[in-house]
């Protein structure tokens, strides 16, 4: 049986999860595909070192494994490299790296990515602040379906930053969000609902209800 086979093997058995017990026949395959330049077993060998299954736990091998698998191109191994540069784990802190990393990764359509990405822009984190940028990137995850990028959107316009202010819009991003279970936005749903007259905030549960029933089809 050949090394990619046996990696097959491993990744559909689900070895790769937080409480799996790895096979060691598995785990040598994992390592010899990785070593020969497979992307995925090269994301997947450096999610066995961050978590310490099967290998003892090596932040410094995680980060040199996602950075391989980065660097052909993978968006979750971009995202990984770009969180632990974020907050230097495994890596020295680097918020300029950690931004072109999620750059990558959001421009393939990570949301997760695209996310942190509004937040880099919005805060100047690695990057030069770019409100703009940040509405485009929170819109993009929000249409994905992210509570959190959904929430932040509806800051966005409640704050007029990026973005013509509209308080009605930010009920609606803010509605959206809750509805998906980010229990945050409701603190705020409920702040800029007192600002709304009962016909605004009827227009925007209608909006909300609508964005949610087309999602769901």
């Amino acid at each position: 049986m050949n090394i990619l086979r046996l990696v097959a093997i491993f990744l559909a058995s689900g070895l790769v999860s937080l409480t799996a017990q790895v096979n060691p026949q598995n785990l040598e395959a994992l390592k010899r595909a990785a070593d020969a330049g497979d992307k995925e077993a090269e994301y997947n060998l450096g999610h066995l070192y961050s978590i310490g299954r099967g290998v003892e736990k090596d932040e410094a091998k995680a980060a040199m494994w996602f950075r391989r698998a980065a660097e052909q191109g993978l968006p979750q191994a971009q995202h990984n490299l770009a969180n632990r540069l974020r907050i230097g784990q495994g890596v020295d802190k680097d918020l300029a790296e950690a931004a072109k990393w999620f750059e990558k990764a959001a421009e393939q359509g990570a949301a997760l990515s695209q996310v942190d990405l509004g937040v880099a822009y919005e805060h100047g984190n690695g990057v030069e602040q770019d409100y703009f940028k940040a509405v485009k990137w929170y819109r993009k995850a929000a249409d994905q379906g992210v509570p959190e990028a959904q929430h932040n959107l509806g800051l966005m316009y409640a704050q007029g930053t990026g973005v013509r202010r509209d308080k009605v819009m930010a009920y609606v991003w803010f509605t959206i969000s809750v509805r998906n279970g980010y229990d945050y936005a409701e603190h705020n749903r409920a702040i800029i609902s007192k600002q709304l007259s009962d016909e605004q905030r009827t227009r925007g549960e209608a909006v909300a209800e609508k964005w949610l029933a087309t999602r769901a089809k």
